[in-house]
């Protein structure tokens, strides 16, 4: 990897492949400059769809005829083509974009050290779908003839910062790429089955302005909000509304779905509680229905919308702390320093880091708990706050990634608890910022243990009711996975091979029961016509039954075998207990990452399922310590204790006391007295060293 020239300039422009990220108006001055007649003018998408038709013509007029570009994932010339795809992606990320994102952060003046790499990272991940996009157009010229023969290739791109990112990571050759400006343009026409398409954000200046006019308007009616809400309180004779009293924790909440305890976002909560007092605040950062409202009413002290949170901050702090960040960013921009774009970002961010940085002087918070696996202004505007605060974020995840990549950096978290290795493996991989991982195992199993206990012979009622029902003796149970966009893992063609392969096999072998967890209910209807068939045929038959539980552990606790596609948690964790399981991996994910199960088939091709399943059900290990390999470090129910007791650990040091690093030092050293040396991992993966 080198930088890139760029100031090249071709000796003829008229000899060129031209390929745009975008066709419509604000490029054709550009592909005329540089566009090669006898070639074709390949895009990815217009802007809307009169608006491609319009300039397709345009350009048919004056000799250039136009071709939408084949993706990469389209063309798919290798099994590890998504793998390799995000291996450039992530180096990209953690060289060029960290770099430049570090230098639009760093003429800003008066950055706290704490501080300043979280912001750096939250604005390499705020340009990451845009960025991501342009890279696999880039990626996609690269498997074309004519690019191989060496022939000149020009990538026309919006100018952002993404752009300037994508210049100086592409190597001298035969690829040049060229900006050009589009000021009001306001979208994309996204491409059918694109995932990137559907987060793309346009990065014009039409955008950005509006964007930052909203801002404005709601930080004015924010401050005239709190200033009023200071006035009553001080004016009300109410001596408990006129101080808000101390917390401990913050608890940034995000569930919306339905209640579910093996969903349970405060799982430690109970067992810290048995080992001191603490009164914790949940923040409530999405849409709740109200039994889960009142789900997370009864485990916090108090639980709130952003907006009620106005009643609990420091008035003065806040506006000292807001105004002084606009006033140092608008001056950065007015000066050329930042972009638009990076200066818009950066207001609403730190807005909302002076908001929880006012909320946590007032209220003595020095935690913050939050599991969102996005990047949402709540999310790291709270890490943010509760660093200057010389306090601690803690955070878990959920979810089971399919490779190291730019999107799963948890950049809010100073420590996160996972199950096993291969979660540490990932994140660590990509950079996450991150002070310790500690290994716990899965954190909510012993809900699922409980419930399949509580059941007749481990079988809950509802199984028992559907194995009688069909006259089944035995169950499968199949973790299927969202497969509707060409660009990502698994692809519709591939989930529905798996699907049809799978289903003639229940078919073939009555005696199995096939629950059927889907990711979602409504994904159903995107398989193909003879999958689907297969499916209602089953149900009506009393051979398969759809399970539509969040987080539905017990499904594949309580079958013969388990089956599913890709990186399933589900399936990894009920294999790390003991099931059988058998795994469709196409892409070579585990040949990268291994999750070292015992129990665990690994197969490459849908038509190998059935033979793969009669073989793995010829031996079965039974849940011990040694059974969950990378997935999870201790296949056991005890992940929410030595969640508590790192956390406790953490508190106790804090207490009396000691900075943070010394405290971490302290809960590092209890917590690998019980557990094993390594059983804590630093920011790049490697076990801590205990003194």
């Amino acid at each position: 990897m080198g930088n890139g020239n760029l100031s090249i300039r071709y000796p003829d422009f008229f000899m060129c492949t031209v390929f745009v990220d975008i066709l419509d108006i604000w490029v054709v001055p550009k592909i005329i400059k540089y566009a090669n007649r006898k070639e074709k003018v390949y895009y990815i998408a217009g802007s809307g769809k009169v608006s491609e038709i319009f300039v397709k013509r345009l350009l048919k007029a004056i000799g250039y005829r136009t071709e939408r570009v084949e993706s990469v994932f389209e063309r798919n010339l290798s099994p590890n083509c998504h793998v390799e795809f995000h291996k450039k992606l992530n180096q990209l990320f953690k060289t060029i974009v960290y770099i430049k994102a570090g230098e639009q952060i760093d003429s800003i003046h008066h950055i706290p050290f704490c501080q300043r790499d979280r912001m750096i990272t939250a604005l390499m991940l705020n340009g990451y779908n845009t960025l991501r996009r342009e890279f696999e157009l880039i990626e996609s010229v690269k498997t074309y003839d004519f690019f191989l023969q060496k022939m000149k290739c020009v990538v026309l791109l919006h100018s952002t910062f993404s752009a300037d990112c994508l210049k100086s990571f592409v190597t001298k050759g035969d690829l040049c790429i060229l900006t050009y400006l589009a000021p009001f343009r306001k979208k994309i026409r996204e491409r059918e089955g694109s995932y990137t398409d559907e987060l793309y954000v346009v990065r014009s200046m039409t955008h950005e302005l509006l964007k930052a006019c909203s801002f404005f308007v709601k930080y004015i009616r924010t401050l005239l909000l709190v200033c009023c809400n200071s006035v009553v309180c001080f004016l009300s004779k109410d001596e408990q509304r006129r101080t808000a009293g101390n917390f401990d924790f913050l608890a940034v909440l995000h569930l919306h779905h339905t209640r579910r305890d093996e969903y349970n976002e405060l799982y430690w909560l109970e067992d810290l509680r048995k080992k001191r007092e603490l009164k914790v605040l949940g923040v409530v950062s999405c849409g709740f229905n109200e039994e889960v409202y009142q789900y997370y009413k009864e485990k916090t002290e108090a639980l709130l919308s952003e907006k009620k949170l106005l009643s609990l901050i420091d008035f003065k702090m806040y506006i000292q702390l807001s105004s002084s960040w606009c006033y140092k960013i608008i001056y950065a921009f007015i000066t050329r320093k930042i972009r638009l774009c990076t200066a818009v970002y950066l207001t609403e961010l730190m807005e909302r880091t002076s908001f929880f940085e006012a909320l946590f002087g007032h209220t003595g918070i020095r935690y913050v708990w939050n599991m969102g696996e996005t990047h949402s202004s709540v999310s790291i505007a709270s890490a943010l706050a509760v660093s200057r605060a010389a306090g601690v974020s803690f955070g878990s995840t959920w979810s089971m990634h399919y490779y190291p990549a730019p999107l799963i950096k948890y950049n809010r978290n100073d420590i996160i608890f996972l199950s096993g290795n291969r979660q540490v493996d990932m994140l660590s991989a990509s950079d996450a910022h991150v002070k310790r991982y500690i290994l716990t195992g899965y954190q909510t199993v012993r809900h699922s243990f409980q419930t399949k206990a509580d059941n007749k012979n481990g079988k809950p009622e509802w199984l028992l009711s559907s194995l009688e029902k069909g006259k089944k003796t035995k169950v499968i149970t199949f973790y299927d996975n969202a497969a509707f966009f060409k660009d990502d893992i698994p692809s519709p063609e591939e989930m529905n091979q798996l699907y049809r392969h799978l289903l003639v096999w229940v078919k073939n072998n009555p005696e199995y029961l096939l629950i059927l967890k889907a990711k979602r209910e409504k994904y159903l209807r995107y398989l193909w016509k003879e999958e689907l068939s297969l499916v209602e045929d089953l149900k009506a038959t009393g051979g398969l039954v759809v399970r539509q539980k969040h987080a539905d552990l017990t499904a594949g606790l309580v079958a013969d075998i388990v089956v599913g596609c890709s990186a399933t948690g589900l399936l990894l964790l009920s294999s790390a207990f003991g099931r059988p399981a058998v795994l469709l991996d196409q892409h070579n994910l585990f040949t990268h990452w291994p999750a070292n199960i015992p129990n665990l088939t690994i197969i490459d091709k849908p038509a190998d399922i059935g033979e793969a399943i009669q073989k793995s059900l010829e031996s079965t290990t039974f849940m011990s310590k040694n059974s969950g390999g990378n997935i999870d470090a201790f296949s056991d129910l005890d992940g929410d204790i030595r969640t508590a007791s790192y956390i406790n650990s953490l508190m106790e040091a804090l207490s009396e006391g000691k900075n943070i690093d010394t405290t971490i030092e302290f809960a590092d050293r209890e917590y690998t007295r019980n557990w094993g040396l390594d059983k804590v991992r630093l920011r790049d993966g490697e076990p801590v060293t205990v003194a």
